[in-house]
């Protein structure tokens, strides 16, 4: 009989880990990354550059995003596809984001005085633009703050690789026809550089604000207007150290380290904040939202 009870209380059996690709995947894309860099001195046309680019920013994205569906458990019905699909409407909406302000020249628009309201609107955007995606979708999974972390994560990725992707075309924008001064390094290494550069702090940035808007969705309004407010403080202060920065920008390889330190540095506490929230909700019993005790603690994570 005891036998019996023990055999019941044993948790169900996980599924086997499988084996990880996001490694080779990551080894492969950056040998074939560097070789697009090398054929983009002795191709013509934007053909191998825009590639080069496309490729550079969203390697590290995807990868962050491939490794993310592997560690999902399989009752939370999100697939790694979904996940890929959910960066890719990120990149969309970064995207749309991008023209419409764009478009708007806003800050040219209003009084000085407004401006510092104004200059808030992509990180206002992005956050709102997550919760209603992680809310509409979440809708067709488990809607547990697991699932919400995830897909979040996913969508900030895509805003990541958006952000990389500008960053690179902006470089290679700049440096095409200018002469570098004397004991610069030729304008494909800095490009490359800044390539790198987004690539180490693409996984400390928008993937960690949109994962803890997305697990707050799911958790409550109360966590939600926390995880917004404080991811919105995270994303001004990342944009603030960046523009500090920015006029460093080309002048020496030494002045892109300044910035990736500048900028990690700044979002290394919503890192933090978002490696304990997802200890939190690693165990399986954290996903139930019948529990009245998980429930608590999950709004207190948040």
């Amino acid at each position: 009989m005891s036998a019996t009870l023990r055999a019941t209380a044993r948790p169900a059996a996980l599924p086997p880990a499988r084996r990880s690709l996001v490694r080779p995947a990551l080894l492969v894309g950056a040998g074939l990354w560097v070789y697009l860099g090398f054929a983009s001195t002795w191709s013509s046309g934007a053909a191998v550059p825009v590639a080069w680019a496309l490729l550079g920013a969203f390697l590290v994205p995807a990868a962050v995003v491939v490794e993310s569906g592997r560690r999902l458990w399989l009752r939370d019905r999100v697939t790694t596809v979904v996940l890929l699909r959910a960066m890719l409407l990120g990149t969309l909406l970064a995207a749309l984001t991008a023209a419409t302000l764009g478009a708007a020249d806003l800050l040219s628009a209003v009084p000085a005085a407004l401006r510092v309201v104004v200059s808030a609107l992509p990180a206002l955007t992005e956050t709102a633009a997550v919760a209603v995606a992680v809310a509409m979708i979440g809708r067709r999974t488990v809607p547990t703050p697991r699932v919400g972390l995830f897909l979040g994560g996913a969508i900030g990725a895509g805003y990541a690789a958006f952000a990389s992707l500008t960053a690179e075309l902006q470089a290679i924008n700049a440096f095409a026809g200018t002469a570098l001064p004397p004991g610069m390094p030729p304008a494909p290494l800095l490009e490359g550089a800044v390539t790198v550069q987004q690539g180490l702090l693409a996984p400390l940035a928008h993937p960690v604000w949109g994962a803890l808007v997305g697990a707050a969705v799911l958790t409550g309004r109360r966590a939600l207007a926390a995880a917004a407010t404080g991811v919105v403080v995270a994303h001004l202060a990342f944009e603030l150290a960046a523009a500090l920065t920015a006029g460093l920008l080309g002048t020496s390889a030494a002045a892109l380290v300044l910035q990736l330190l500048a900028c990690a540095g700044v979002a290394l506490p919503a890192a933090a904040v978002w490696a304990r929230r997802a200890r939190r909700l690693r165990h399986p019993r954290a996903e139930d939202p019948q529990d009245p005790s998980d429930a608590a603690d999950q709004a207190g994570g948040a």
